[in-house]
């Protein structure tokens, strides 16, 4: 498979998911109608899995292997079955696969809160063994119906985190971990309720990474099935954003990665 021939070259099981994340971000609330929609993505996720296990290749045990790793994403299962029967007819995993089946290591986890409570960020920290640390982060956006409405990886959070500490206007505390990761999995389950939102572009790359990281740290967390909501009342502007390089709090974040 093409982009399989890119992912052999990657060193980092960070690279693998972003890639991974990127895919299902191309898919994530295509314009079509709710219904269309629905039938598409699960189309389109039976239809990858199945094209590229029938190549048998090298790459596309990458591909699958990627994909694998984003559960709870409904193609995270039949990828992960379907590597395990390439491995039986002996075709080879790409040297990160091991590494990003067990996942990093949690280093920590705070938040900032702006002081009108319109928006929460929230930033855990993560390492994989033998690399590098680094960041995944969400915004949490109060005014309309606490969805995630900004998703985001960067290589450290210490710039940020002393910018806002300096910056006296907002709160920031250290939190754990695992209830950060259920606060933000509920915030992206709210969100994906909506039937359309005005998603940026590095929401929809990061959010299926976002969404299962948290989820391997609050797995036991049940989602709760809910209607689509309506965006008629969701469009008040915030007072500060936490996510982008343009906010006075974040200016580390034009470090993010690529």
């Amino acid at each position: 498979m093409k982009d399989g021939s890119e992912l052999l070259t990657y060193d980092d099981p960070l690279d693998a998911e972003l890639w991974a994340s990127e895919v299902l971000g191309v898919w994530f609330k295509v314009p079509m109608s709710p219904v269309d929609r629905e039938e598409f993505e699960k189309r389109i996720r039976e239809q990858v899995v199945v094209m590229a296990e029938t190549e048998a290749s090298a790459e596309s045990v990458a591909v699958l292997s990627a994909l694998a790793a984003m559960g709870p994403d409904p193609i995270a299962g039949p990828a992960a079955d379907a590597v395990a029967r390439l491995r039986s007819a002996g075709i080879s995993t790409p040297a990160w696969h091991a590494a990003l089946q067990h996942g990093p290591q949690a280093l920590g986890a705070w938040m900032l809160s702006d002081p009108f409570g319109d928006q929460d960020g929230y930033y855990i920290d993560f390492r994989y063994p033998g690399g590098e640390r680094h960041a995944v982060g969400a915004l949490v956006d109060q005014n309309i119906g606490g969805i995630c409405k900004d998703a985001f990886l960067v290589d450290s959070t210490d710039v940020v985190r002393k910018a806002a500490e300096a910056d006296g206007e907002v709160t920031v505390r250290d939190v754990d971990a695992i209830d950060a990761a259920a606060l933000v999995l509920e915030a992206i389950e709210t969100g994906d309720s909506y039937v359309d939102n005005d998603w940026t572009p590095e929401f929809k790359a990061t959010r299926a990474l976002l969404r299962a990281r948290m989820h391997r740290l609050a797995p036991e967390r049940n989602a709760d099935s809910r209607e689509p909501l309506s965006n008629g009342d969701a469009t008040r502007s915030c007072k500060i954003s936490f996510a982008r390089p343009t906010s006075k709090i974040s200016m580390s974040l034009s470090a993010s990665r690529s």
